[in-house]
């Protein structure tokens, strides 16, 4: 075991024994890649991070903090300060003598180590807490924080082009447009070609057509004669803003692609979103108002002229033990997580549509704090340096994570007409 000091946490790293004993193994290949997220692998050594507050309120001492007959508890978390510090903080081997302390970096690997972390409080009483290795791993709540949220904003991180791609490896482009997709959540390929039926084969391999109330393929210009349903801001020339499709159906599609058979004369340009990532950095800054986007169901209505939905669900949707075992249709989704990180991957989906919220009908004393936690994370994911701005120009294509990223293109003038297909993974 060792430690870091920070400010008001503590990260402990595991030793060894306790880390390969983990009951999560890698289920999949051992080919790992720089561009693929999708195999499940758990690091050696993991860390946790416990806050202050958290390990003097569970000191196990006998008779200050636990009964000496009963062994409960005799310390409320109420008379411990949540600004409590430490005055020097060691580390005990299992024979009692002084292993690490706050600025060492070695490790103990003994098979049959338990070292204890002791902490005296920079408190009047210089309150002395002793806790066990095996107690912090067993009760740890904040497996691989993550230290940084990752910022996409850089667009030649996910731009490709087709010319450079040899004609007779077209499999291989593929898996490398999937494989951008699953590490950044969207891929952006230049000099494609219009020939939207070929690229929907070429995807088939990996990938299953979803039609919608629109249809099969739309075409998103404003002349459309070839779809239903086009009452909606899609087909016309105006901005449309931050979202995410379909989020008025049970189960909206994963994967839409966008390929531009004809840009417009002036503006039309489109802007992305890491959503997840946005969401992770609100959770840094502002825990309650994750809370209430994860937790607060809202109204998404789609009414049309001749179609209608609508679904009551989160903002922001999180996995739960179910998806994870009770489920076999989100087996292949949960799948893809990495446990090397579980703040990084607690995220499942993202719905966002402000064009189809109805009237939030929610408990008068959230009414407010849900419109602060809503305003602040869609005023977060508008800030520039969160987002990608490119302009797809004849025979290019986006193909990004429905779930994960938010889209949204500028308002146009003269002809404009892209292609949309929606996609789920096939099992």
């Amino acid at each position: 075991m060792k430690i870091d000091q920070q400010l008001d946490y503590l990260r402990v790293y595991f030793s060894d024994h306790f880390t390969n004993n983990n009951n999560i193994t890698d289920s999949s290949n051992n080919n790992n890649t720089s561009t693929s997220t999708s195999t499940i692998t758990i690091d050696k050594v993991i860390y946790s991070d416990f806050h202050y507050f958290w390990l003097r309120h569970n000191c196990q001492c006998i008779p200050h903090c636990k009964h000496p007959l009963t062994k409960e508890r005799i310390i409320d978390s109420s008379e411990i300060s949540l600004s409590i510090q430490p005055k020097e903080i060691t580390i005990l081997s299992k024979n009692g003598n002084d292993d690490d302390n706050e600025n060492s970096t070695s490790t103990n690997t003994s098979s049959d180590n338990n070292n204890i972390l002791k902490i005296i409080w920079n408190t009047n009483d210089n309150h002395i807490t002793e806790l066990s290795e095996r107690f912090l791993f067993e009760n740890k709540y904040s497996i691989n924080r993550l230290n940084e949220i990752k910022v996409l904003n850089d667009l030649s991180l996910v731009e490709m082009d087709y010319q450079h791609k040899d004609a007779n490896n077209d499999n291989e482009f593929i898996l490398e447009c999937l494989q951008r997709v699953k590490r950044d959540g969207c891929v952006i390929v230049r000099y494609y070609g219009t020939e939207t039926e070929q690229l929907i084969n070429q995807f088939e391999q990996y990938l299953e057509i979803i039609p919608t109330h629109f249809g099969r393929i739309e075409d998103l210009k404003t002349n459309n004669t070839t779809n239903k349903n086009t009452d909606q801001l899609g087909y016309t020339n105006s901005a449309v803003d931050l979202h995410t499709d379909q989020p008025f159906i049970e189960n909206p599609p994963q994967l839409q692609l966008l390929q531009c058979l004809q840009p417009s004369q002036e503006g039309g340009d489109n802007y992305i979103v890491n959503a997840k990532q946005v969401a992770l950095y609100l959770k840094r800054i502002n825990p309650l108002a994750f809370h209430l986007l994860t937790s607060v169901k809202v109204k998404f209505h789609r009414k049309q002229l001749q179609f209608e939905s609508i679904q009551y669900r989160p903002i922001i949707e999180l996995y739960t033990d179910n998806d994870k075992y009770g489920n076999d249709n989100n087996n292949d989704k949960y799948s893809d997580r990495n446990y090397n990180n579980e703040e990084e991957n607690e995220i499942k989906q993202l719905r966002f549509s402000y064009f189809t919220y109805a009237p939030h009908q929610i408990d008068f004393y959230l009414m407010k704090e849900y419109y602060n936690a809503y305003n602040l994370f869609t005023n977060l994911c508008r800030d520039k340096q969160f987002q990608i701005y490119f302009k797809l120009n004849r025979s290019d294509f986006v193909l990004y994570d429905n779930y994960l990223m938010f889209h949204a293109r500028t308002a146009f003038s003269g002809e404009r007409w892209l292609r949309g297909i929606y996609f789920n993974y096939k099992k």
